[in-house]
Order: structure tokens, then sequence, then C-alpha cells
């Protein structure tokens, strides 16, 4: 069960699950009232909380432990390939303990008020010349103090939709975290292409460009052919690029 050291009494205590009014939150954070309000806000946006009147909880699956292994026993009825069950369970769980855990980090953190976004620009995370490839997960790193992540999409090489496109940016500090599948028992693509589209907002106009890195902690970058095994990545294997600045 994660800790948290309450900004308020100075002990540490268990965060428990489940549903929270804004007077509760107030009091549990000890937080302004108007920089609670700030940051459950943008919590909201940004779909990992929800206010149904004037109550706030997790959003989705990531609500509790039950629904959300009753969310993995539905997703598994629709898998009957052993093999994407390997690939896709296991970037499921991780991404959703992640996004639990990245949600109550931000509500109980007291950092600065947050920076003004200056602009927008375009990435694509390419792959080049590959074979059979089956399933992918990249690894893209950014100066936080620099960047956000807007928006992220997949690409046409695979064109894949959730749970099949995974992505998360609340895996650590400044990191990216993308990932996608093909279904069933088929082989791999061949080729050149597209995997993913990544808008970010910059905060300074010299900011430094994200790029892709093979390892951060615990992540790290991979492509899997069709029987699963490893395709070795050089430097020109994935790319990214920026194709667009506003």
């Amino acid at each position: 069960m994660p800790q948290i050291r309450c900004p308020k009494c100075g002990l540490t205590g268990a965060v428990k699950q489940g549903t929270k009014t804004f007077t509760q939150l107030l009091h549990i954070t000890g937080l302004p009232r108007k920089t609670l309000s700030l940051r459950l806000n943008k919590l909201c946006r940004n779909g990992v909380l929800t206010k149904a009147e004037g109550i706030y909880q997790l959003k989705g699956d990531f609500s509790s432990k039950k629904s959300f292994a009753g969310s993995l026993n539905q997703f598994s009825k629709v898998i009957d390939n052993r093999k994407f069950k390997r690939v896709t369970m296991l970037m499921v769980l991780l991404l959703s303990f992640s996004a639990f855990s990245y949600a109550l980090a931000t509500l109980f953190s007291t950092g600065p008020q947050e920076p003004k976004i200056l602009g927008t620009f375009t990435a694509v995370l390419r792959v080049n010349e590959v074979r059979d490839l089956y399933a992918w997960q990249a690894i893209i790193i950014f100066n936080p103090n620099e960047l956000e992540v807007i928006q992220v999409a997949s690409g046409e090489f695979f064109e894949a939709n959730p749970p099949f496109f995974l992505k998360a940016s609340d895996v650590g500090e400044g990191i990216l975290m993308l990932g996608c599948t093909l279904q069933g028992d088929v082989p791999g693509k061949n080729g050149s292409g597209i995997l993913a589209t990544i808008v970010f907002g910059y905060f300074v106009n010299n900011y430094e460009k994200p790029q892709v890195v093979k390892a951060k902690g615990y992540l790290t970058t991979l492509l899997l052919n069709s029987d699963l095994s490893i395709i070795p990545i050089n430097d020109s294997t994935l790319t990214l690029d920026v194709i667009e600045s506003r």
C-alpha cells in the first residue's frame, strides 16, 4: 500500500483507495484550497481522476483492486493467443500500477506553480528497415522542466488502439513509455514506418529535444519478433524526429 508523508501533521500514513470529497482531501493534504483545486482540476483534465457530484475518485480501472482484476479477466477473454498475453498483460499491469502511484504523488506534492506552455511541437517515433516486428516498447526521455507530453497517437505502421497500443508518462519524471503489439497468431511487420506521434509542449524556447534511450532504470526499449525473440537495435533502427513546431 503506498505511503506518503502528510504535509499537515508530518506523520507517515497509508493512503487508501476510495472516493473523497474536496473537503476531505483538503483536511488530508493540508494544502491551500486554491492549490488543491488547481491540482485536482489538472488530474481530471489528464484523465487520472473523475469528479461526479463533488466526489473525486481514480478513473476507470485504476479506482480499485476489484475493478482492476475484473478488467483483466474481461481482457483475457478477448485474447486467446498465449504469445499476445505474455506481451500485453505485462504492459497493462505496469501502466495500471504506475498510474495509481502517479495520481497520489501528484495530489500530495507541494511543488511550485505549474509553468506556462509557450508552444508545442510534434515528434515522430520511426522504425527503420525492420523484419518480422510483432511487438515493441520504447523509452523516451525529456527534460520535465522544459517539456510536457500533450498528446500521443499510434502511427500507421501498426495502427493499433488501446489496449494494444499503450502509453504512460507517469512511470518516472521526464520519461515517456510507449508500447504496441499485433493481435493473434500473425506474422510481424517488415520495412519502415511511424510507430507513434507525440505532441510536446515547451516552457522555454531553447529546449533540449527528447530522445529514445535503450534503458532508463528498470524500463527498457525493445523490439520483439513473432516468436517473441528480441530484434537487435542499432542507432538507426529507432529514431525520434521533430517534424512540426508552433
